[in-house]
């Protein structure tokens, strides 16, 4: 079993495994948003740290509507992915977890993905987080 943190960015609903959250916090202090290339947003910075701001969906969103922020631990490293809303804690089985179907792949990074799975009539991305950070 695997718990995976579910949040929204652009009517897409993606999900994260816990175990790579640090916290979800609400509007952090900006540094800097000029010149970044298109992965990342900016830096921001919480409690002292500076994190980069990551944006793995590639498109510049309006950041007024960005309502959380998940904090990313990764290899000692902390970064930070903006989002509409974060929806909730969800625990799964990894085979409850699917390939990523054929429509949705030429729109994707499939590499990106770990995979897919259903909550309700939407379909959740799994960020693979060791594949987009490095």
């Amino acid at each position: 079993m695997v718990n995976i943190l579910v949040f929204e960015i652009g009517k897409v609903r993606f999900g994260i495994e816990t175990m790579y959250v640090k916290t979800v916090i609400k509007r952090p202090d900006w540094i800097n948003t000029e010149h970044f290339p298109n992965s990342t947003d900016g830096i921001v910075e919480h409690k002292g740290q500076k994190m980069v701001v990551l944006n793995f969906s590639k498109r510049k969103l309006n950041k007024v509507l960005w309502k959380d922020f998940i904090v990313v631990s990764f290899e000692n490293s902390e970064y930070v992915l903006p989002t509409e809303e974060t929806i909730d804690i969800f625990q799964i089985s990894e085979k409850d977890v699917a390939t990523i179907p054929l429509f949705a792949e030429r729109n994707l990074s499939k590499n990106l993905f770990k995979g897919v799975f259903p909550i309700d009539d939407k379909l959740i991305l799994i960020l693979d987080v060791s594949k987009f950070l490095n």
